[in-house]
């Protein structure tokens, strides 16, 4: 089908691709700024801070290529990612405030966020996106994947 036809409409598998990417990117934001209150060691405050703030860059980035498209881009998160953060909750309440417990958890939100991006980069080659947006997802989900990897050296 292509990202657009002779009439200029935009295929709506790519707007939805890229704001299940946008959505994952919130609720990554959202985990990682809650995982970084949590955490007691200085340097993993910061690095998870830093997460935060990559996640929340990722999802402008993608809002802005929805936006040029001439749709709407998501500005809210999941009730997944919702449900996902007030379950680690529970799990910091219930089994004592740990990092390794945070650090799990955060590889969990990660590898959901993995799964997300694969599937929308497979839906967008598949339907002929710019190259602008698929470099865009392709990039994130490097940088994701290389965090994944990194985050879990992290692990005791």
């Amino acid at each position: 089908m292509g990202e657009g036809s002779e009439h200029g409409t935009v295929d709506p598998a790519i707007i939805s691709a890229l704001n299940r990417c946008i959505e994952a990117c919130i609720d990554g934001e959202k985990g990682y700024g809650i995982a970084a209150a949590d955490v007691r060691d200085a340097e993993l405050k910061t690095e998870l801070i830093d997460r935060a703030r990559a996640r929340g860059e990722y999802a402008i980035t993608l809002q802005r290529l929805v936006e040029k498209l001439g749709a709407f881009a998501e500005n809210q998160g999941t009730n997944k990612g919702a449900l996902h953060r007030g379950l680690m909750d529970a799990r910091l309440a219930l089994g004592g405030r740990s990092d390794a417990v945070v650090l799990e958890e955060c590889l969990r939100g990660d590898g959901a966020a993995i799964a997300v991006y694969e599937e929308s980069m497979k839906r967008v080659e598949e339907e002929g996106a710019s190259e602008e947006i698929r470099g865009a997802l392709l990039s994130q989900l490097n940088a994701l994947r290389y965090a994944f990897v990194e985050l879990r050296k992290r692990l005791p």
